[in-house]
C-alpha cells in the first residue's frame, strides 16, 4: 500500500489526474458507511448536497443540531461523496445530522462561485430545509452504503414562517476542512458583516483551514521547511493549486488545461495582489471580530501549521472565543 504522500510525490500533477486519483481512492471508505447512519441526496437551487444523520432520528430535522459541512480538497478536488466517510463519522460522533454540498470547483469556477452555493444551500438550512427531507419530510432515504436517494428541494416548500407554533430555535453550525475551512470561514464573514442577509451560525469549525493563499504562494513561514518531508501537502503542488485558484479568480474560471498560457502569465506580484483579497484569504480579513465561537484544529506537522496558528492568535485578538 502506498501513503498519501508517496502518491503526491509520483502522480502526474495534472487536474484530470489528481481528480481521478482523489475519486478513486475513496471509493473504499464509500462502502463502509455505517448502517446506523442514514443518507439522503438533495438538490438545493441546482446545487447537489448529501445529507447524512443518526438513523435514531427520522430526519435531519429531528437532530439537535446542523452542521453545514464545506469539503476540502484545495477547491479543486473532491465532493460530498469522496468526504462521505468523514461527514458520516461526524453526524454519528457528534449525534447531529450534516449536510455537505458539491459546490462548483476551481479553476473552472472562481471561489466567489463556491461562494454562492454555499450560501444557497446555507440559506436552505436556515429557512428549515431539513423538514422536507427523511419520513417526515415524505422522501425516501437510503441507511448505510446502499446509497443515497436524490431529491428535488422545492424552495417553496419550507419558511420558518411566524405563525408555526412548537418550534425550537435552529442550531446551525458552519464548518469544513483545508479549502473547505476557507469558504465556510469567508461565509461567516460575509455574514457577519451584512453582506449576506441570514442568521450567523452558532459556531464555526475549521480543521486544517487553507484560509490565507498568500502564505502558500511566498511559503516563508517556518512550518513549510519544518514539515516538508511529513505533509503530504508538498510545496509545490500547494504552489500549483493557488496558482490555478487565483487564475480562476482573476478571470471567473479558467480551464487547467486549455488556458496554460495565460494562467502560466500571470507573475507572483499579481497572484499576491489576488490572494490579499478577503474572499481568496479571509484569514487576512481586516476585521475578524464579532464570528461566533471558533474552533480551529491543526496538526504540527502541517505545512500549513503556521499559517493557521496566525489565524487563531488573529481571532483571539478580535475577542472571537
Amino acid at each position: 500500500l502506498l501513503d498519501v504522500r508517496t502518491c503526491a510525490n509520483c502522480t502526474p500533477h495534472d487536474l484530470e489526474t489528481l481528480r481521478l486519483l482523489t475519486d478513486a481512492a475513496s471509493l473504499a471508505a464509500r462502502a463502509m458507511v455505517p448502517s446506523d447512519v442514514r443518507s439522503q441526496r438533495v438538490d438545493v437551487n441546482g446545487v447537489s448536497c448529501l445529507w447524512m444523520w443518526p438513523s435514531r432520528f427520522a430526519g435531519p430535522a429531528d437532530a439537535p443540531a446542523q452542521l453545514l459541512y464545506v469539503h476540502g480538497g484545495a477547491f479543486c478536488l473532491g465532493s460530498a461523496d469522496t468526504h462521505s466517510q468523514l461527514t458520516c463519522q461526524i453526524a454519528r460522533r457528534a449525534n447531529i445530522a450534516v449536510l455537505s454540498p458539491d459546490y462548483r470547483r476551481c479553476p473552472e469556477a472562481a471561489i466567489t462561485h463556491a461562494h454562492e452555493d454555499v450560501i444557497n444551500v446555507y440559506r436552505y438550512m436556515a429557512e428549515g430545509g431539513a423538514s422536507t427531507v427523511g419520513s417526515q419530510g415524505g422522501g425516501s432515504t437510503a441507511e448505510g452504503a446502499g446509497g443515497p436517494v436524490p431529491v428535488a428541494v422545492d424552495n417553496n416548500n419550507y419558511s420558518n414562517s411566524n405563525d408555526q407554533t412548537n418550534v425550537q430555535p435552529l442550531k446551525l453550525l458552519l464548518g469544513g476542512e483545508s479549502a473547505g475551512a476557507n469558504i465556510a470561514l469567508a461565509v461567516a464573514l460575509k455574514i457577519r458583516h451584512g453582506r449576506v442577509p441570514l442568521p450567523q451560525a452558532q459556531g464555526l469549525a475549521l480543521m486544517s483551514p487553507w484560509a490565507n493563499l498568500v502564505d502558500a504562494i511566498e511559503r516563508k513561514l517556518p512550518s513549510w521547511e519544518e514539515n516538508e518531508d511529513n505533509d503530504f501537502v508538498l510545496a509545490g503542488l500547494a504552489q500549483l493549486f493557488a496558482t490555478w485558484v487565483l487564475a480562476a479568480q482573476k478571470y471567473g474560471g479558467v480551464s487547467a488545461k486549455d488556458d496554460a498560457k495565460r494562467i502560466a502569465a500571470l507573475g507572483k506580484e499579481e497572484l499576491l495582489e489576488i490572494a490579499r483579497s478577503e474572499d481568496v484569504s479571509p484569514a487576512l480579513a481586516r476585521d475578524l471580530s464579532g464570528l461566533p465561537p471558533v474552533l480551529v484544529t491543526t496538526g504540527s506537522c502541517e505545512t500549513l501549521r503556521d499559517s493557521q496558528l496566525a489565524l487563531v492568535e488573529r481571532l483571539e485578538k478580535a475577542s472571537v472565543q
